[in-house]
Parts: structure tokens; C-alpha cells; sequence
């Protein structure tokens, strides 16, 4: 029996972590119970899923959990249809503050990044197949990186889990570089916040070494040729406008698209990582704020509204008494009754009035002022 807590044994007090946990039948039918008991003190927490296997087959399945504030400490046990222990196992967890950001590597080649933990940054690298297959296993993580990996080796579930917690208030970073054409018709390609295009060799990038103020050595890098796409921002740019990074908010989360390859030793040892992994990371706080930029480009672009002019509206309101004139001399030649034709009068004459009224005092035009 194999037991997994995912994340590399990190865990957030109070929230949900997930268990992955593996069974190898040998080639006997097996029916009975795993129990995961959490002990913080003087309380305890059992969590029980039933288990079934049929011949030599392999049994996987999540738990998830929620030890209370002091729960380090978990009891797994495993047991037959009578209760009997068959198997019994121990994990402990890493508790990280509360205030703590936890990371999760997800690359098929085992990169990962290079970040100081005294800035309370933990990165936990994670295979493609152990990500949880439900959001709530993602209640611990503050970011998901995803890096080289393969649509296929995500399972239906997988990808639910990630896009609902993308959706619910996560972080999703997306990093390109010569992995970028893999994204192309990928699950993740819809919610980037560029267009690929393919992949270009710049010999620097002056935009990072600007931003952050560290000097990036002059490399040939592989990055992503790519447009930005609606409804998206770019926070660093090359000065022909090319992003390197860029974000777009998915529900009351985000996305962010990173133009190079997260694990590029220019960056992984780069002095501004810590700088950069700290920005990436405050991005989601200023989702609250309204992005005014995007609300100025489209009151530019369609700043100017010209109404129609007096003349044809003088017109269409001559019609129309024309037709009410008619209709109510109609009505009075068949029907004794005159409250038609003083609804009538009325409405004519607040007609002529408020169209006088506004010829006289109003604009020719008019036009709703830039921002």
C-alpha cells in the first residue's frame, strides 16, 4: 500500500489536503476498508472509503481530509470485510503558515524552480497523473506552474478539478518557451491570455532586466511568439510589444502566461526570481481593482455616438402626430367619446414642446467624452 499526501507532505492547517492512495491486489480478490484517522491531541478525525479489488489489478483512489489546527500526525489503516488489520501506516505532515505561498511544479522532464523558502515561497513538485481530481484538493495551493506536460496524461476529472479551481480564486501559470507549441490545441489553450503563434530566439530580454532592476545575461532564449488576446493584460513587454508575461482573470482567478520557460537556467538563477515568483503570485490581489485600462481602450474605440439629426427626427415626429391626428379625427367621427381625442391633443403638445425645448437648448451632436 502506497500513500501519497501530493504536495510533498506540505499542508495548511485547517484546509483540505489530498491522499492518493495506491493498492496492489497480487492477484487475490481483496474487499474491505481503508481508514485514515488525523490525531491533534486529545481528538481525533476517522475518514473510511471502501476498497475493492478483483484478481491482479491496481486500486488507486483520493481521500480527502481536513485535519484540525494541530493535526501533524496521520494513522492509515487497512482492513478486511471483518475488520481485521491487514496493514498499517503512519504519515506525518509539514505544516506551513497560513500566510505561506505553496507552488505546484507540475513538469514531465522533473524541473522545477529555484526560490528562496525565507520569502515563505514553498514549491512542491507534483506528476501529472497524482493531480487531484477534484478542486477541493487544490484548497492548499496558492499557484499551479504547468510546464512540459502532455493533454493526454491528464485524465477528464484532472482537468475538471483544475479549471474549477482556476475558476474559484486559483492561479494558473502557464509557461511557453519551446514548450509553447505544445499548448496549441491543448485544454489549456482556450484560457490563455495570448495567441500562439509559434516560437521565436530573441538574444535578450531588456523588458525583465528593466522591470526588476537585476541584469539578465545576454542569452539566446526560446520564447513564444504570440498576440495578446481580448479581455487580457500584459504585464512585461519587449518594446515591439512582444509579451513575456501576461494575465487574464478566469472566474475570480487568473491566468498567467509566462513567454519563456520557467525552468531556463537564466531564470531559475536569475537575482530577481524571488522578485518576479513575488509578483506573479500578488497579481490575483488586484483582481478586485477595475481594469481601467481595458475600460479606456473600449470607451476610445467607440467614443464617438452621433444621434440622428433634428431634421429626421422632426420628420418621424410629424409622422407620427400625422397618424394620431388621423386615427383620433377617426374615433371622434364614429364614437361621441372625447377622451381619445384629448389623450391625443396632449400628447401632441408635449411633443412639439419637448422637441422645441431641446432644439432650441441642446447640441447638434453629441459625443461621450474619452477617458
Amino acid at each position: 500500500m502506497q500513500i501519497k499526501t501530493i504536495f510533498e507532505d506540505y499542508h495548511k492547517q485547517g484546509h483540505w489536503l489530498p491522499l492518493r492512495i495506491e493498492i496492489d491486489s497480487n492477484g487475490e480478490s481483496f474487499i474491505g476498508n481503508i481508514s485514515v484517522t488525523v490525531y491533534d491531541g486529545s481528538n481525533e478525525q476517522t475518514y473510511i472509503t471502501p476498497i475493492s479489488t478483483i484478481g491482479n489489478s491496481k486500486w488507486e483512489k483520493y481521500l480527502y481530509i481536513r485535519p484540525d489546527e494541530v493535526g501533524k500526525i496521520a494513522k492509515v489503516k487497512l482492513t478486511d470485510n471483518n475488520n481485521k488489520l491487514i496493514l498499517e501506516k503512519e504519515i506525518r505532515f509539514n505544516i506551513i503558515s497560513e500566510d505561506s505561498k505553496l507552488i505546484v511544479v507540475v513538469d514531465q522532464d522533473g524541473k522545477t524552480l529555484n526560490i528562496d523558502q525565507s520569502q515563505k515561497i514553498y514549491v512542491a513538485n507534483v506528476e501529472v497523473e497524482e493531480l487531484p481530481n477534484k478542486w477541493i484538493g487544490y484548497d492548499i495551493v496558492d499557484a499551479v506552474v504547468l510546464g512540459n506536460f502532455s493533454s493526454d496524461s491528464i485524465s477528464e476529472n484532472q482537468r475538471r478539478a483544475l479549471t474549477d479551481w482556476l475558476y474559484s480564486g486559483g492561479t494558473l501559470i502557464v509557461s511557453g518557451g519551446s514548450d509553447s507549441q505544445n499548448l496549441i490545441g491543448s485544454f489549456i489553450e482556450p484560457f490563455l491570455p495570448v495567441k500562439i503563434k509559434g516560437v521565436k530566439v530573441i538574444q535578450s530580454i531588456p523588458s525583465m532586466s528593466n522591470y526588476f532592476g537585476y541584469e539578465l545575461p545576454n542569452t539566446p532564449t526560446v520564447v513564444a511568439l504570440s498576440e495578446l488576446d481580448m479581455d487580457s493584460r500584459v504585464i512585461i513587454a519587449e518594446e515591439d510589444g512582444l509579451p513575456i508575461i501576461s494575465e487574464k482573470h478566469i472566474g475570480i482567478g487568473e491566468i498567467v502566461f509566462l513567454g519563456y520557460n520557467f525552468s531556463d537556467p537564466i531564470f531559475n538563477s536569475w537575482k530577481g526570481n524571488n522578485e518576479l515568483w513575488s509578483l506573479i503570485l500578488n497579481l490575483k490581489d488586484k483582481l478586485k481593482e477595475p481594469n481601467y485600462e481595458n475600460i479606456s481602450r473600449f470607451i476610445s474605440e467607440n467614443s464617438r455616438v452621433i444621434y440622428p439629426s433634428y431634421k429626421i427626427i422632426g420628420i418621424f415626429l410629424f409622422s407620427y402626430l400625422l397618424c394620431i391626428s388621423l386615427i383620433g379625427y377617426t374615433f371622434l367621427r364614429r364614437n361621441s367619446s372625447k377622451i381619445l381625442p384629448i389623450i391625443s391633443l396632449i400628447v401632441i403638445i408635449f411633443a412639439i414642446f419637448a422637441f422645441g425645448f431641446n432644439y432650441i437648448t441642446g447640441e447638434k451632436s453629441s459625443t461621450i467624452a474619452d477617458y
